[in-house]
């Protein structure tokens, strides 16, 4: 059996600008090609320059600082965790585009996309994407749209927007521009929707209100269009690290009961 040597080879880029003399460090279990033309690389590939750690099947490095990998590509930046298809980043401007991808752009702001590209560290651009600011799988609500722009923790604008509650498309619009609110605020959470059998199609509608730094409270309105509606309330509290918990009430209106 052929055994795989691991080699690891120190570029030093030079320049006029800032980022003069920054050290590339790859790692591959094959490495081929010229430092003042163009390295190859092949084979469980990490790449780390900076604070930028990369990893794929493949790599191609060109001596003005472009970077190219295809196949199994991770980003990790920061909060910024992508997985994707192929990579294209400018180590001198880190500009980037990258196609069939996925991931956290920050902490707050995850996105799907057929291409996205980066034009700053706080700006991104998607084309045929989805976007949310929650980080489970099926997410709460989420925007879908042929091409939309993300600033950072910030807003989102984009053009034929599909609104998504649970990913499923509740209303259009031509044209969207919002920012995104990270902070506590009294007021009507988005409305959820679904289907049961017994009940028909179910509109929920929560109202979120804030009772101070460390309490809050949701009332809930629930229609059900074949039988009965139901109100409910849940109260949470916070008084130290180990000192919290929560309070749910429910009533369910149908026929001739309650339950």
């Amino acid at each position: 059996m052929k055994q795989v040597v691991l080699l690891t080879v120190f570029l030093f880029l030079f320049s006029l600008d800032s980022f003069a003399q920054n050290k590339l460090q790859i790692e591959a279990e094959s490495l081929k090609g010229s430092v003042s033309k163009e390295v190859v690389a092949e084979g469980s590939v990490e790449i780390l320059y900076g604070k930028v750690f990369l990893k794929g099947d493949k790599a191609y490095y060109r001596e003005k600082g472009i970077l190219r990998l295809e196949g199994n590509v991770f980003v990790k930046e920061g909060d910024t965790e992508l997985f994707c298809d192929k990579l294209i980043y400018d180590l001198n401007t880190k500009k980037a585009v990258l196609t069939n991808v996925y991931g956290k752009l920050s902490s707050t702001d995850y996105i799907k996309a057929k291409r996205i590209e980066r034009i700053s560290e706080k700006e991104w651009v998607a084309y045929d994407g989805i976007y949310t600011p929650c980080s489970q799988r099926c997410p709460d609500w989420s925007i879908g749209a042929k091409k939309f722009n993300v600033l950072l923790g910030e807003g989102i604008k984009g053009k034929w927007v599909s609104f998504r509650i649970k990913e499923i498309p509740v209303f259009f619009l031509p044209y969207l521009s919002t920012p995104i609110i990270r902070e506590r605020k009294t007021g009507f959470l988005l409305p959820r929707v679904g289907y049961r059998k017994e009940d028909g199609f179910i509109y929920k509608q929560p109202f979120y209100i804030v009772l101070g730094r460390s309490a809050d409270l949701t009332l809930t309105y629930e229609k059900r269009t074949k039988d009965g509606n139901s109100k409910s309330a849940e109260f949470r509290y916070i008084l130290s690290k180990n000192n919290k918990g929560n309070l749910s009430y429910s009533i369910i209106n149908k026929e001739g009961q309650k339950d």
